[in-house]
């Protein structure tokens, strides 16, 4: 057996070019709630579109077509879809005329993904203990998570020459999270910045899908 392969050069580089569009609004409040504790809450909502665009891709079953070739009268056997005859013996043997018969248009591959959240935290000093501050936080957060990846159905297809679709994505996760956390001074120099502090904290995480943790 005997295998012959050929690099489509003419065809140019494959490019594969990105664009990304971000939109982000973010709204909060902060301000004290009593004596010893200040809140901070917020909001947030951000979602992004990005397309990949990958050019100078062949066509096999184009190729395949240009070259079943009529010796007769030099034109393709198959002439559907406007064939142009292809000669790939050589280095620059293709016409402009075959490599744009056997070009693809640009792939277009689309990947959205989109966040909600919202998460408010206390903060305080509710207590003493041996005249030093025991500060304390605590916290919620909700979040929850979209994303749809669509490849090219032409990647699909086998016809593209060297590049496979990815398998397309469609997803969504929400969680729900509790958390406090403790501060104590258990010693500080007086005579340097030397300090010993203690410090516990609790964090409960509920997924929708996962479960909690």
């Amino acid at each position: 057996g005997m295998f012959l392969g050929r690099r489509m050069l003419e065809l140019g580089n494959r490019i594969f070019d990105n664009t990304k569009e971000y939109t982000r609004l973010v709204g909060g409040v902060r301000g004290e709630i009593a004596s010893c504790w200040e809140l901070d809450a917020w909001a947030v909502y951000t979602k992004s579109d990005d397309v990949e665009s990958i050019s100078n891709n062949g066509s096999v079953s184009r190729i395949q077509q240009a070259l079943l070739v009529d010796p007769l009268t030099g034109q393709c056997f198959d002439t559907s879809g406007g064939c142009v005859p292809a000669d790939v013996f050589g280095e620059g043997r293709l016409s402009p005329e075959a490599v744009d018969y056997i070009r693809w248009q640009p792939l277009n591959n689309i990947t959205e993904r989109e966040q909600l959240l919202a998460s408010a935290v206390v903060t305080g000093s509710p207590f003493d203990i041996r005249s030093r501050p025991v500060d304390m936080s605590f916290g919620i957060e909700w979040r929850q998570d979209k994303i749809h990846f669509e490849a090219d159905p032409i990647l699909f297809s086998g016809d593209v020459i060297g590049i496979n679709g990815d398998a397309p994505i469609d997803g969504e996760e929400s969680v729900l999270e509790l958390y406090s956390e403790a501060v104590y001074t258990l010693f500080q120099s007086s005579q340097s910045e030397q300090r010993l502090d203690v410090e516990v904290g609790v964090r409960w995480s509920d997924y929708k899908i996962a479960g909690s943790v």
